[in-house]
């Protein structure tokens, strides 16, 4: 892990946003590549398998069924917003070179959604056929062993490190960024590169420490972050609609949604297998653009003189 994290620093250092940007189309190429390749391989394992080898294996897991398919249909669904209009991904929008140069970049995010049902039937192949494993977040890899040549299973290895690579270094940008426009705006303006090799240093340390002795605080960080970074899309909704609703107005949405996810999610209330941040996005949709703000002039329209 020690390793793991000086690889990224040095990523970082040595690469920047650019670096980012050129490794990110081969690595989402080898993780659908490896993914759907597992997917379609146990679809079509299962079809050979004999019926009584089927039975002579009984799932160590129920199926998924009921509130538990409800909740990865609308996990895909949530997900597939926020690849659009979560945080972490629309500062791209201050960069592009042009409007078009955004939509091809853009416009085949949705697919990323592809991973989840081809994740499915894998784990729904290991549940059936294979023995149960001692650790679950290995059963993607061993369905990929039995299924796959090794020359395959090693470019799905590659697309999950590129994966985990790319995360941290993004992440890590956007630490750096925080450090130096928000945290300590002096220290960046003085010594820009300095301060953004601390803020990096101290993320990746975080991380490693965290990860070390309390992975479980990992997760339930990323689970937050999903249930409230999404939320974010109903203020580009506004944007893109030209709804009249105010600053107070689209921050009470904001909150009220972020809020009601993460009670649900802290306490475990199940409303039908929906996800969280689902129900929470909706409240804060309805919230925003309710009827009765309409009326009111809560917009003023800028004019270009106000612009420049």
């Amino acid at each position: 892990m020690v390793g793991n994290t000086v690889i990224a620093f040095a990523y970082v250092a040595l690469g920047g946003v650019r670096a980012s940007t050129y490794v990110a189309f081969l690595k989402d190429v080898l993780m659908l590549f490896g993914i759907a390749a597992v997917g379609v391989g146990a679809i079509c394992m299962q079809y050979k398998l004999s019926g009584g080898h089927a039975d002579s294996i009984s799932p160590t897991l129920p199926l998924p069924s009921g509130s538990s398919l409800v909740f990865a249909i609308t996990t895909i669904l949530y997900q597939g917003i926020g690849f659009y209009f979560q945080p972490s991904v629309t500062p791209y929008l201050f960069t592009a070179r042009s409007a078009q140069a955004v939509r091809r970049a853009m416009i085949f995010m949705p697919l990323y959604m592809l991973m989840y049902p081809f994740a499915v039937f894998a784990t729904v192949f290991a549940l059936r056929f294979l023995p149960p494993l001692s650790n679950p977040n290995a059963v993607f890899f061993h369905v990929a062993g039995v299924l796959l040549p090794p020359w395959m299973v090693a470019l799905a290895a590659a697309g999950a490190l590129l994966a985990g690579l790319l995360v941290l270094a993004a992440t890590s940008l956007n630490i750096a960024a925080m450090m130096t426009r928000n945290i300590a705006p002096g220290l960046g303006r003085r010594h820009p590169k300095r301060a953004i090799n601390l803020a990096v240093i101290l993320f990746l340390v975080l991380a490693l420490v965290a990860t070390a002795h309390a992975p479980a605080i990992m997760l339930t960080a990323l689970n937050v972050s999903g249930y409230v970074g999404i939320q974010f899309a109903s203020l580009w909704f506004l944007i893109l609609t030209g709804w009249p609703a105010s600053a107070r107005i689209a921050g009470l949405g904001l909150f009220s949604g972020a809020g009601v996810a993460i009670v649900l999610f802290a306490s475990g209330v199940s409303l039908g297998g929906v996800n969280p941040g689902l129900i929470g996005l909706l409240v804060n949709c309805a919230i925003v653009f309710c009827p009765l703000w309409r009326g009111r002039g809560a917009v003023r329209v800028h004019t270009k003189k106000d612009l420049l």
